[in-house]
């Protein structure tokens, strides 16, 4: 599938950070096997207070915003009746050395009883519809 975040423009800074992540780029396929990545969700303090499935839930909603939305654009996602809810915002989009794309993103968690949690991440693309997130 090809995504309209491919035609955005790279900016300098994203170019300075992609030689530091060409680095990473090349020892990310080794350093994680992607099998353990796609369960790590399941440890993630940021769904800490999140059922399985509402924990599967928001992590296959950043896998669906990094592939498909364009930067700025945020991906809404909910849980049963919008008790547990959501969003992924693409914020920019760069290639690195060893050819992986790499995105970065903010993430919105807002829970049942009004709170609300948030990090901003860095996530490379291995495969089509497959991100990895290189940071905390």
């Amino acid at each position: 599938m090809t995504s309209m975040f491919f035609r955005r423009p790279f900016g300098s800074s994203a170019l300075k950070l992609a030689g530091f992540l060409g680095v990473l780029g090349v020892l990310l396929p080794l350093a994680r096997s992607v099998e353990a990545a796609e369960f790590e969700y399941l440890r993630d303090p940021l769904y800490r207070d999140l059922d399985r499935s509402q924990s599967a839930r928001a992590a296959m909603s950043v896998q669906d915003a990094l592939e498909t939305q364009p930067s700025g654009q945020t991906f809404n996602w909910s849980h049963g009746s919008q008790a547990v809810r959501g969003g992924v915002t693409p914020i920019r989009t760069f290639k690195i050395r060893s050819g992986h794309y790499c995105r970065e993103y903010r993430e919105v968690v807002r829970l049942e009883g009004g709170g609300e949690r948030e990090r901003q991440r860095i996530a490379c693309r291995l495969d089509p519809g497959r991100w990895i997130p290189l940071n905390g």
